[in-house]
Formats: C-alpha cells, sequence, structure tokens
C-alpha cells in the first residue's frame, strides 16, 4: 500500500456507517479522489463498478455527511496537538452551485439569489510555519433559508434562527474545542467572523483569534465627550515598519509590486450593546498593513487585523499577517 493508500485507510478506515462494506467503501473513494482531484467521479474510481458503487454509498440514507467525516475531523485535530506551538484553523465559508442541474429541488439561493446550491463553512488546519494543510478539523453544509437571504424577516426572528449564518463561526470554534496545554490553535477568518460573540467563545475555549476587521468598535474609554473607536485609532498610528506585496497581475492590469507600511497597537474593546458587566470588555491587539502611495488608478491596499495574541515587536506584526495570508491556502 502506498501512501495515498495508507492515508485513505487513516482517515476513514474507521468510520462507522452500519456496515463493513461501506466502510471499505467509503475507504475506496477517498483513495480515488485523492489520487484524482480534478476528475470527476467516473475516472477517479476507475471502472463502472466501482463508480456505481460510490454512487450508492453516497446515496444510502444511512449514511450521513457528519458519518463519512467525523472520524477525519478527530484525526486532525489529534494531530493539531502534535505540530508544533502553533496551529492555524481556518475558517471560511464557500459555495456550491448545482443551478445547471436538471433537479434543484431542496437546494437554496446563492450568489446573485438566482443560483441554487449548497454553503459549506470549512475549518482548515495549517501548520503556518511550513504552510502545509493537516486536514479539515470540521466542517458544516446548509441551504440557506431563502426569506433570510431576501431581507424579509424582522432583526428579532433574525437573532432567533437556528440557521442564521453567523452562528456558524462560533460552532466551529466550539466542536473543535480546546487545545492541548502549551499549544496555540489560532482561528484565522475574514470581516464575515468580526463579531464579539465569536471573539468571546474562541477566548472561552483556550483558543486564539486572527480575524480581519469591518466593525468600528468603540473602546473601553469611550465617551460622549470623548468618543474613541478601533479603526480610527488603527489609522491614526505611525509606521513601525514595512514590507514588500507582490500583487500578481489581472485582465487589463499589470503585476506589481507594493511598498506597505505596519503598525499594531493593544486596545481594550467595549462589547455591543445589551451585555452584562463581566461581559463588557475584550483586550486584544490590532495589526494594519497598509499603502500609503499607491500608483495611480490602483485601489490602495488596507489590511486591519484583530488578534488575541500580543503582538509587540514587527517581527509578531509580520508573522500575524501571514498568518492571515494562510487564508489563501
Amino acid at each position: 500500500m502506498d501512501a495515498i493508500g495508507m492515508w485513505a485507510e487513516e482517515q476513514f478506515g474507521a468510520v462507522a456507517l452500519g456496515d463493513k462494506r461501506r466502510t471499505r467503501r467509503a475507504v475506496e473513494i477517498a483513495e480515488g479522489m485523492a489520487r484524482r482531484p480534478s476528475d470527476g467521479i467516473m475516472k477517479q474510481m476507475g471502472d463502472w463498478n466501482a463508480q456505481r458503487g460510490a454512487y450508492r454509498l453516497l446515496d444510502n440514507e444511512e449514511v450521513s455527511h457528519e458519518g463519512l467525516c467525523r472520524v477525519h475531523w478527530q484525526t486532525t485535530r489529534s494531530e493539531s496537538g502534535n505540530r508544533g506551538e502553533v496551529v492555524l484553523m481556518v475558517q471560511d465559508i464557500s459555495e456550491l452551485d448545482y443551478s445547471v442541474h436538471n433537479a434543484t429541488e431542496g437546494l437554496g439561493p446563492i450568489g446573485d439569489h438566482r443560483g441554487r446550491g449548497l454553503l459549506v463553512h470549512n475549518t482548515l488546519a495549517i501548520e503556518p510555519k511550513k504552510r502545509t494543510v493537516i486536514g479539515l478539523a470540521f466542517q458544516q453544509v446548509w441551504v440557506r433559508d431563502a426569506q433570510a437571504y431576501k431581507g424579509a424577516e424582522t432583526r428579532q426572528a433574525r437573532s432567533q434562527r437556528k440557521s442564521r449564518q453567523s452562528k456558524r463561526w462560533l460552532q466551529a470554534v466550539l466542536e473543535i474545542g480546546t487545545p492541548p496545554e502549551g499549544i496555540h490553535w489560532v482561528h484565522v477568518a475574514d470581516r464575515e467572523s468580526d463579531i464579539f460573540p465569536f471573539f468571546q467563545t474562541v477566548k472561552a475555549q483556550g483558543a486564539d483569534f486572527c480575524v480581519r476587521l469591518v466593525q468600528n468598535r468603540r473602546l473601553a474609554d469611550w465617551t460622549d465627550e470623548m468618543p474613541r473607536y478601533l479603526l480610527d485609532e488603527a489609522r491614526s498610528l505611525p509606521s513601525m515598519g514595512e514590507r514588500t506585496l507582490d500583487i500578481p497581475a489581472k485582465p487589463g492590469v499589470a503585476a506589481r509590486t507594493a511598498q506597505l507600511s505596519v503598525s499594531w497597537q493593544k486596545v481594550t474593546l467595549r462589547s455591543p450593546r445589551n451585555r452584562s458587566a463581566q461581559e463588557s470588555l475584550l483586550s486584544a491587539w490590532v495589526v494594519r498593513t497598509w499603502e500609503s502611495n499607491p500608483p495611480s488608478g490602483a485601489t490602495p491596499i488596507e489590511w486591519l487585523l484583530l488578534t488575541s495574541l500580543p503582538v509587540e515587536c514587527l517581527e509578531e506584526a509580520l508573522e500575524r499577517i501571514q498568518w492571515y495570508t494562510c487564508r489563501w491556502i
């Protein structure tokens, strides 16, 4: 058995699907997909009988997404405790577009609302220094509610809806749980995760976060007479260092190298309204990297990150920025 075969057996050989033959088939499917990830099931399975067996397994009502994947998630989390001091738990949402298929019953709106498909929230465990993938630490799949997508529900109804998309970020943190002692699991995510309960949930699990900011939150010493806001404060900081960024070419736009400034500062945030006193404050570090002199006609680059891990020098600020770039993986 070669390395790919051993991987498939290790990741899926213990799935409990109610029948040993189903487990064996799951291993064969995983191996075929790993060998030819860009092909369809016909080529991945190798022959008609294997392809038919794959479809039969995936169409079996007794075989669930969680049943197929949970062993792999658990294996990934276990391995993430043995890969050095820091492992990134990179969260992001993707769309599965089945609009061109004839049968889309049971699917939900995606994209501009004219498409039909599923939403998938992945949490990928990554070793940052080597930029290598350990595996999926958790995965959620769901159908977007059509009425919610159209903005037809009230604010109160949206807050009470169990399938609310913002809750996916928190659910992933809770499912993945607490890292081993001495290990930092850093949840890395884009601006959609810039929600106060996400920060609190991460810290309650003994983990850390590195999130791109979008909310101009109040700082702890905010007053009516002297209002202070997070993004305004970050943008007022002077440059404390520099970095370069190679920007690839796009249609009609040539590749270029951008010269970016870097700054950082410890901040204490005030929670949104309707929070109790003990939940009212959060200490973190804000890191900003930006392009102060972009070429004529170019959109200036700016990232604003919030992290729960200390940033006290340029090296640490650059490391937090590099963690965020692991989202591209």
